[in-house]
């Protein structure tokens, strides 16, 4: 649901069958990324915004969800149906999106998933993930930092 300025309704912005989880707007603004169960299986796709019913394209392919846009725009992070972090080319122009190359960054495994809401968070400079590593009770609470 979203409210536009000025307006006092909500208006669904995806309001299919499906569930969708994981809202997450680019950071111009223009592009809404989420993920969809609609094709059976969670996937990420992405609609042009605040005018979300006009478009809509898969960018994963083999199960997706938790997308995070890049503080680019030029790349979205999601993590595959594999539990494995993702960062997917997207080349916006006026009024579309192409998904350009797929690399798999690392295994999210040993990392803590929360449920409806990313469970990660992407560093100002789009080369670090913040991430929670939940360990074994009897150890010391650490903070570890992965970079590249």
């Amino acid at each position: 649901m979203g409210l536009k300025t000025g307006d006092t309704a909500l208006v669904p912005l995806v309001a299919t069958g499906a569930t969708e989880f994981y809202p997450a707007l680019s950071p111009d603004g223009h592009w809404l990324a989420y993920g969809s169960n609609e094709s059976g299986t969670m996937e990420v796709y992405v609609r042009p915004f605040p005018e979300t019913a006009t478009a809509k394209w898969q960018v994963s392919t083999a199960g997706g969800s938790e997308p995070v846009w890049a503080n680019s725009g030029r790349e979205l992070f999601y993590i595959n149906g594999r539990g494995e972090m993702v960062a997917a080319e997207i080349r916006p122009a006026a009024a579309a999106v192409s998904v350009g190359e797929q690399h798999v960054l690392f295994s999210t495994a040993a990392f803590v998933r929360f449920g409806s809401f990313p469970s990660y968070a992407v560093a100002p400079d789009d080369r670090r993930f913040l991430m929670v590593r939940e360990g074994d009770a009897s150890q010391q609470g650490e903070m570890v930092v992965a970079e590249n």
